[in-house]
């Protein structure tokens, strides 16, 4: 048990070349900083939200064709297709709405963060 153990100590306790102790340096892919994060975190919503958005599109429309005049159904489908669109603007918006976010708070300015 102890030679496990004194191994495991041996990959955690050792020098650093920069003299600050102990670097972790993250798995290969991941993004170092705020701004790469949320570039990519958007750029996913994107790459999601897009196809969605374009099938309640669709299923909206379908809803609207098969009312047969009744009313209700019709609301439905309307309804269906403005909140796919909102759903698709915010996503959109969403790194300007990050950056205004951030600029309220005072974390930097707008060109500061990305």
């Amino acid at each position: 048990m102890s030679s496990l153990t004194n191994s495991a100590l041996a990959q955690v306790v050792g020098s650093n070349p920069t003299g600050g102790g102990l670097q972790i340096n993250p798995p290969g892919g991941l993004p170092t900083d705020v701004c790469a994060l949320l570039n990519n975190i958007t750029d996913f919503l994107l790459l999601v939200v897009a196809p969605l958005a374009g099938l309640m599109i669709l299923w909206a429309a379908f809803q609207i064709l098969t009312a047969s005049g009744d009313p209700a159904k019709f609301t439905t489908g309307r309804r269906t297709i403005v909140y796919a669109l909102i759903g698709l603007g915010v996503v959109i918006l969403s790194k300007g709405i990050v950056a205004i976010i951030t600029d309220l708070l005072g974390a930097g300015g707008i060109g500061s963060l990305c």
